[in-house]
């Protein structure tokens, strides 16, 4: 059954692979990034694209007007389908046009509060935290490092033990990378031939950065302006390489560019829901390849003596790691407060030193980049928090944990996609009906899976239920209204179509047609 639901679902079309759909969003992205030079994050699709926006020569005004005209035509398109899987494919550049006019109002000056700039840009909004929430965690630091100086002076100076001497970073990084490498291949299979080079800047508003290159080679910089700490090497490694933004670049490169030709996945907007994605999987990551306790055994055993640093008093800085780490939150209150005007920059550092326990440098350092990349902040922390509560959704094994993680890499899954559907108190499509009235069955079921048939008369619909994620096959077509959070549309549905979904979705159906319908539904067992 799955070599057959695999040819299946390579083999219907989708109406937004028109070229002209793709050619005008890869023209808009690639010109805006004439005017904003950060815009596009990575392109390695063809060259007339970008040789087309040098010659174009578009004004922001007219990349504005332009990119409203394609969100009005991606608007029809999708009203117009049922196909869940093309469906997403317009949500996604949806989603990136409503991003790109975004950036676009912003580099005309206008401001936007922070959620609802980050709502625009990375399809999410962070939750808010008060003082008292860090303060909570700051008491149980102040326990593990006591003394009279302030806390965050006790803090730094109890760190600067485990900063990686200069002439050992490229060899204690460089290590920790491949490493990530080693254990990312044992659950991944990456396109041959794939790699990365390294090079050390300094000047830079980040701690690393991936710059992807296309066909698999990426080129990944660490800046050595700041001290560089023992943790920091599997992170960085991790994040910038395996199983982080490399291995989602490849995937996405190999899988939806080459493999389904959809050319706008060619392009990496830096400001868009796909960045939140990237950051998220990319500090998820981490845990992935090194579950428990096996980081810590790795860097006190490898990268420890590798460094020169005594490990003596490793397992009191592992405690102060993972009490930090839920201090990220406070990183986003200061870039909130501090883009909404109700910071200044002396604040804004002053709350990061005291509640994130940064050193003055780097709260300097993360005000420059507050700066340059504004409520980008949020996908690194908030975005880890919804990977990990997608991945580990329902207690799942490891198993389950890597297969979603891989197709989460490998897909058009956005941010709104990782809030769990609450399907609380509805029924299961098999389960639903209409009116008191069954409308589906089950047909088939064992260990691996189960196929339904749903049927409806003209008048008769679907009350408002969920799927889990599904293939299916319509036997009889007719026209149908479907009711979901995106709002009410009509779509047209024929004999032999299919469609499929990775995702729990919640829906109300009607068949408003003058013909009966009905459809076969296939629905994988989760661990299966």
């Amino acid at each position: 059954m799955k070599i057959t639901l695999l040819f299946l679902l390579t083999t219907f079309s989708l109406s937004i692979g028109a070229s002209e759909l793709t050619d005008e969003y890869l023209l808009l992205e690639l010109s805006m990034g004439r005017h904003d030079p950060g815009h596009v994050d990575a392109y390695f699709g063809p060259e007339r694209y970008q040789q087309l926006a040098e010659s174009a020569k578009l004004s922001i005004e007219e990349i504005s007007a332009r990119a409203d005209e394609l969100a009005e035509t991606l608007a029809s398109q999708s009203s117009g389908t049922y196909d869940p899987t093309e469906q997403q494919r317009i949500r996604s550049l949806a989603l990136r046009i409503t991003a790109l006019q975004t950036r676009i109002a912003l580099n005309q000056g206008q401001k936007l509060p922070f959620d609802e700039e980050s709502a625009l840009l990375f399809d999410a909004t962070a939750p808010v935290y008060d003082a008292a929430h860090f303060e909570s965690i700051l008491k149980q630091i102040d326990q593990l490092l006591p003394g009279n100086e302030p806390l965050p002076v006790r803090v730094s100076a109890f760190r600067e033990k485990f900063i990686i001497p200069p002439d050992r970073l490229a060899a204690v990084f460089e290590a920790a990378l491949e490493e990530c490498r080693r254990r990312t291949l044992q659950h991944i299979d990456l396109p041959a031939g794939e790699g990365f080079t390294v090079e050390y800047v300094v000047d830079k508003p980040w701690s690393a950065y991936n710059w992807y290159q296309g066909n698999a080679q990426s080129l990944i910089q660490v800046n050595t302006e700041f001290p560089k700490y023992i943790d920091q090497a599997v992170d960085l490694g991790c994040h910038e390489g395996y199983p982080g933004h490399h291995t989602y670049n490849a995937l996405l490169e190999a899988q939806l560019v080459k493999e389904k030709g959809w050319q706008e996945m060619s392009l990496y907007p830096l400001f868009s829901p796909q960045s939140l994605i990237a950051e998220g999987s990319g500090n998820y990551g981490i845990k992935m390849v090194f579950p428990g306790n096996e980081r810590i055994e790795y860097e006190r055993e490898h990268l420890f003596p590798l460094a020169g640093l005594n490990a003596d008093d490793a397992g009191l800085y592992y405690q102060l790691v993972e009490l930090r780490g839920q201090l990220a939150f406070a990183g986003n209150e200061a870039a909130r407060n501090y883009l909404n005007g109700k910071f200044d920059a002396q604040q804004a550092q002053d709350w990061l030193i005291n509640y994130t326990l940064a050193t003055p440098e780097r709260a300097k350092q993360s005000i420059r980049f507050f700066d340059t990349y504004r409520s980008y902040v949020i996908n690194y922390n908030y975005g880890q928090k919804l990977v990990a509560d997608w991945v580990e959704a329902g207690d799942a094994d490891a198993k389950t944990r890597w297969a979603r993680y891989i197709h989460l890499l490998s897909s058009l899954m956005l941010p709104s996609d990782l809030v769990q559907a609450d399907t609380a108190g509805l029924p299961h499509a098999f389960e639903a009906g209409w009116q008191g009235q069954k409308t589906c069955e089950v047909l088939f079921e064992d260990a691996t899976s189960r196929v339904g048939r749903c049927i409806f008369q003209p008048g008769i619909g679907h009350e408002k239920h969920y799927h889990n994620p599904h293939f299916g096959y319509v036997l009889e077509g007719s026209e149908m209204r479907i009711l979901d959070d995106t709002g009410e549309r009509k779509v047209t549905t024929r004999a032999g179509g299919t469609w499929s979904t990775d995702a729990v979705t919640i829906h109300e159906v009607v068949n408003i047609g003058a013909t009966t319908t009905s459809y076969l539904i296939v629905e994988p067992k989760q661990d299966h």
